[in-house]
């Protein structure tokens, strides 16, 4: 699905020929980029060096960061070194690595902490770099999933990654969703997680859990083209109090691989970004036949929820706009993403175990 970058260069605003940009929380010679800056630059530079397997000397202000941030630590001759040392993401690995499959990637921000990686990009979707534009965070104070729900983002840990896209008015967008799911759930079983799949419309299932989700928002258009977000939020690992905040079953990717972050981060883009040029040339009829590939639930007896009302069937697929299609005793019945939930009425399909 891989389509070239001529979609990525008339979109929007002409994207040229350059390299993309980069911003980072904070570099080290602070260069005024757009950031949180509730901690201080010198404090983040710090734990950095923490990140490295540097020692830090101690000191208040240092330990009540660690503590924020969730990093466990120690002290030993007024020295602090970290027990649980996260990989930090890293702007130069991530561009790099993207940049030998696509250069449809023209802006990366990587933010130490910030409220929603969403709700960042659709607040600069007027900006002239926001197509082809990633927000990636360490954390996040405000993680948004589907229906309102809270995300769960700890420091350090997982991927949490807005990707601001133009697609022309002309091409419906239904069932972008599901496309950008077949992305995802492609590049992840191409890093070593063979079995991970999709619940429709936007979940990543594996052994059972939630690996990750999708969540596509819409900013207002121009008169040539739709302005769109693109959340994913992937678990890499979740340590016992920040499982105990997660109200569902969930699966872990380390659980099952060990991958960098950077290395993953590089490669969901690398499918992304070029599934995102051909959504806007071809829309959803390009990923509609791989959709049962990843369909955890096909041929499956499922519940759809809409409000208090539950309608009992077999999962028939998706139909060319990406709707679900529903086995009643009525016949088949289509739903929309946004009416509906999803839940298995057989728990042990497909290797599935109930989900509390």
């Amino acid at each position: 699905m891989h389509s070239g970058n001529t979609f990525a260069k008339r979109t929007c605003e002409s994207t040229g020929e350059n390299p993309p940009k980069i911003s980072e929380q904070p570099p080290r010679h602070n260069d005024g980029h757009r950031y949180n800056r509730r901690m201080d630059p010198t404090l983040i530079n710090r734990i950095r060096d923490l990140s490295a397997g540097t020692p830090v000397p101690a000191d208040d202000s240092l330990r009540a960061a660690l503590r924020d941030l969730g990093l466990s630590f120690d002290e030993q001759n007024g020295s602090i070194h970290l027990t649980d040392v996260p990989e930090l993401l890293d702007p130069d690995t991530i561009t790099n690595r993207v940049s030998e499959v696509t250069d449809a990637l023209r802006h990366l921000d990587v933010h130490f902490t910030i409220g929603s990686t969403n709700t960042h990009q659709l607040a600069r979707a007027d900006e002239s770099d926001f197509h082809g534009s990633v927000c990636i965070a360490e954390r996040q104070e405000a993680g948004k999933g589907r229906r309102g729900r809270h995300w769960v983002s700890p420091f350090g840990r997982n991927i949490y990654m807005s990707t601001g896209w133009c697609i022309p008015r002309t091409q419906s967008l239904s069932g972008l969703s599901l496309a950008v799911g077949i992305a995802i759930a492609g590049a992840l079983r191409d890093a070593g997680l063979h079995r991970v799949g999709l619940k429709w419309p936007n979940d990543l299932l594996m052994a059972g859990g939630k690996l990750g989700g999708i969540l596509v928002e819409v900013a207002s258009p121009t008169p040539d083209h739709h302005r769109v977000v693109i959340g994913c939020g992937i678990n890499l690992r979740l340590d016992t109090e920040d499982a105990a905040r997660v109200d569902r079953q969930f699966s872990t990717v380390l659980e099952h691989v060990v991958l960098s972050r950077n290395e993953l981060v590089a490669t969901l883009l690398g499918s992304l970004l070029p599934a995102l040029e051909a959504f806007g040339e071809s829309g959803f009829s390009l990923f509609h036949p791989a959709w049962h590939e990843y369909d955890v639930f096909s041929g499956a007896g499922v519940n759809v929820t809409l409000g208090d009302r539950v309608v009992t069937g077999v999962n028939a697929g998706v139909d060319d706009a990406g709707n679900l299609r529903l086995r009643t005793d009525r016949g088949i019945e289509t739903y929309n993403a946004g009416e509906v939930s999803l839940r298995p009425s057989e728990p042990h399909h497909a290797g599935l175990r109930q989900t509390t």
